[in-house]
Parts: structure tokens; sequence; C-alpha cells
């Protein structure tokens, strides 16, 4: 899986990673560690909430697609390690 189920999402509502920040009330560098499996393993109850808002998707769709996010990151990670 090379692009995870947010970064689709974004794609499908014509939005960039810096609107979904704003209607997130996030930092566009929190939003872009999220798209990158580098965060959201322990996210809030509230960011987890005000995300799926902002994606129009239910909490449990934003959840998955970050521990896809996080696997598919180490998975990288670990193939390029000698």
């Amino acid at each position: 899986m090379s692009e995870n189920l947010i970064h689709s999402r974004l794609k499908a509502l014509g939005m960039t990673q810096a609107e979904l920040a704003r209607k997130a009330k996030l930092s566009p560098g929190y939003v872009n560690d999220l798209i990158n499996g580098r965060r959201g393993q322990r996210m809030g109850a509230e960011a987890a909430q005000r995300l799926s808002k902002a994606l129009k998707v239910k909490p449990l769709f934003l959840l998955q697609s970050l521990a896809n996010a996080k696997k598919f990151s180490d998975d990288i990670r670990n193939s390029e390690r000698p």
C-alpha cells in the first residue's frame, strides 16, 4: 500500500493537507506526520473526532488508516536497513 487512506480521502474531497489541518484545528506538520505514518498511534479522542469530521468519515476509518500508514512506514524503514 503506497498511499494511505487519509491521503486518498483528501484527493477525493479535493482538499490539501493545509486545508485539513485548518478544518481540524491541528498543525500542518502534525497532519503531514499522520499521513506519512510518523504519528497517530496514540491519537487523542478529540483529535480523532476533529479529523474524522473534517474528512467526512467515521472515526474507525481514520484509526484504521493511521494503523495502516504506521505499518507501511515501519516496513519501508526496515527494508532500507542493511
